[in-house]
């Protein structure tokens, strides 16, 4: 099965922007958070693959410097030994260097938990 994600502009209004947490939902669900934590809470992979991805995103200097924000859906699978294949911008941010920075975000996190599933998230780059 795959994971999808709602709205993402939806989702971002029931999350806590402040907080990173997960934004994985199943079958378009309306609510998001709910069955993000969910996920997490049943899925200790998934919050394991998020917490790396997280890890190895950068923000781009180029991006800060001319304060550009955005939101990346991204999807993606991970191989048996770990590394990722076939990632794909689902969503762009509308600024194609934060939509490259989310795929090197993920491709720098391998070696993942082996998930058997594709992966659709979103990274979120916010100036604070």
């Amino acid at each position: 099965s795959v994971y999808t994600l709602p709205d993402l502009d939806a989702l971002d209004r029931i999350m806590n922007a402040e907080e990173p947490g997960f934004i994985y939902a199943r079958d378009g669900h309306p609510n998001g958070r709910q069955l993000a934590d969910q996920l997490a809470a049943g899925d200790p992979p998934l919050a394991e693959i998020r917490r790396r991805i997280e890890q190895a995103k950068r923000y781009p200097a180029q991006a800060r410097e001319q304060h550009i924000e955005g939101k990346v859906g991204v999807r993606f699978s991970i191989q048996a030994n770990g590394h990722v294949q076939d990632v794909q911008v689902t969503q762009s941010s509308g600024a194609r260097i934060l939509d490259d920075a989310a795929v090197t975000a993920i491709r720098n996190s391998s070696p993942l938990p082996y998930y058997r599933n594709t992966i659709n998230l979103s990274l979120a780059f916010r100036l604070r």
